[in-house]
Order: C-alpha cells, then structure tokens, then sequence
C-alpha cells in the first residue's frame, strides 16, 4: 500500500486533488479484521508526470494540470494483540506547466489506531494535518482532518465506510477559513490474488464564511484490477462526481444562478509492483465535464505516468 493512501482518511489530499480518485481519502484504508499488518518502518520515493488538455482557465476551479512532480514518504506501524496503529509523514512537490501557476509543494503528517472487533470486523479513527493543499475550491489550503471507519471482510467480501470532518485555512488571496464533513461508502469483490473490482460513493462539503469557497458535491466510481503478467495488471475505472458552489454563479453574474458542474471520467492502464520494490503506473483518462456555466463545458484526454520505488 503506497504511503498517503494507506490512511484513507488523513489525505484530505485526494480529496483535496481534485483530479484524483474522488474517493481515495474515504473510508479507513486499514487492514481487515484479523490480518497481521507488517511492523516497523516503510517508505516510498516517486515521480508522477501528467499532460492533460484542460487547464484551470478550462474548469473553472483547482483541477491539478499538466507538470512533473515528486514525493517522498515515510511511515512506522504497529501492534499490540488486536489494537494496530500506523503513523505517516510525507512531502511532494509538483511543477505546473502552466505558467499562471506557481510550483506547490504540500506536506502532510497523520496518524490511525484500529481495533479488531470480530474475525471480520475492525473499526479505526484517524487524525492528520496538511499544509499547501489543493483542493476543488483552493490553490493552497491548509487541513486538518479526523475521520472514523469501520471495515468488514468476509471471504471474498470486504466493506469499508467512514464518516470524517475537515477544518481548512485559505492561503490563496482570499483569506478565509472553511468547514465540512464528509461520507464515504466502499464494496469490494475479490476473484482471486490482485484480482478484483470495487464500487466507491462519497458525498463532502464544506461551509465558509466566504461563500466563493463554499460547495456541496456527490461522486459514484467504478474500479477494476485484473493481473496479467507477474506484477503487471490492468486497471479501469469509471468516476462521475456533481457538484454545486455555494457563491460561484453562472457567468460570474451574482444574480445568476449558482453554478453546477459534471465530471465524467473513463479511465484505463496498467500497473506494476507489490507491496515492496520498483512500482508504476500508466493511465489514459478522457473527462467530461459539463457545467450549467457553458465557459466550463469542456472535453480533454487526460495521461498520468507515475514510477517509485517502496521499502
């Protein structure tokens, strides 16, 4: 598990990356009920490349764009009879190619205990703060996070569900602050080894004084890892999210109506590596995003290449 996911909760960077996995920060990422967990220190170093067409002038809002990137983890685990704890650090940083925008590089430090209930069931909380964040309605944000969660296996049947809130500062020119909580549901199949499919739900929100900041949105993904070759699967995936500003009108009119936007978007690749070792990742993504804004009714090929290595 690659370090910033394994905590479903403390990213608030997934969420807060509008264009990533909608629901990589749902519920807690922890290990099933009953699982051993490896203990004591792991890491990770990689590098993400992405050429979308759509820019942020395309959107309307914080989408992450075309650049070159980096990151650098660090996390400790452990245990003690059925209590687990693991506890994260780390740091990327990120070149846009636009040259309105300028580099960001965004920190994070976060922590979970889980407790097994059952032989199937476990339940977690977790906490973490993020500094430089993106998210769909700020260029820099900082967060701070809790989330609990519980998760289910049985055989071949694994549910995760999480409740969380978020508390953020704005740094991007409009100093305000923001609040809201978030749900998120996960199923997942398995068919054998690295062999399964998943369907992901989420609703978040955030209030703020400053309305322009304020949004409620829904999401809805499809996921599918089908092994290959040793190491090498394919991935699809299906994410559709819907949206509404609280402050943001159509045409930039106040007494227009407030904006809705779409995102629709199909994706397929493949990725390489285990849970230790050389990693990579391939994508080829299209969005379709619609908006009650015709400025942001916009359709573009969206490429992600992502290579590391975790220890």
């Amino acid at each position: 598990m690659k370090i910033g996911s394994k905590l479903g909760i403390a990213a608030g960077l997934a969420f807060a990356g509008h264009a990533a996995p909608a629901l990589a920060n749902g519920a807690v990422k922890s290990s099933s009920a009953g699982e051993d967990t490896d203990q004591g220190f792991e890491g990770e170093l990689s590098t993400t490349v992405i050429g979308a067409k759509l820019s942020q002038a395309d959107t309307g809002d914080a989408t992450d764009s075309s650049g070159i990137g980096a990151h650098a983890g660090l996390a400790y685990s452990g245990a003690a009879h059925k209590l687990r704890f693991r506890l994260e650090v780390d740091a990327s940083v990120f070149e846009y190619r636009e040259p309105t925008r300028n580099s960001r590089t965004t920190t994070r430090i976060g922590g979970e205990v889980n407790q097994d209930v059952t032989k199937d069931l476990s339940i977690g909380v977790s906490a973490a703060r993020a500094f430089n964040m993106i998210t769909l309605e700020s260029v820099d944000a900082n967060q701070t996070s809790t989330q609990a969660g519980l998760t289910w296996k049985r055989g071949k049947h694994q549910v995760e569900a999480g409740a969380g809130y978020r508390w953020r500062q704005y740094n991007d020119g409009l100093a305000s602050r923001g609040k809201g909580g978030q749900l998120s549901l996960r199923y997942r199949h398995s068919f054998g080894s690295w062999h399964w499919a998943a369907a992901r739900a989420g609703y978040d929100q955030v209030q703020s004084p400053n309305r322009l900041y304020g949004y409620k949105r829904a999401s809805f993904a499809l996921d599918y890892n089908l092994p290959i070759a040793s190491r090498l699967r394919a991935v699809a995936g299906f994410d559709v999210r819907s949206w509404k500003y609280d402050g943001r009108h159509i045409s930039g009119n106040p007494a227009a109506s407030q904006r809705r936007d779409q995102l629709y978007r199909p994706e397929i690749g493949l990725s390489y590596g285990n849970s230790k070792g050389l990693f990579g990742r391939a994508t080829l993504a299209y969005d379709v995003r619609r908006s009650n804004d015709v400025r942001y009714r916009n359709d573009g090929l969206r490429v992600g290449l992502t290579a590391g290595f975790s220890f």
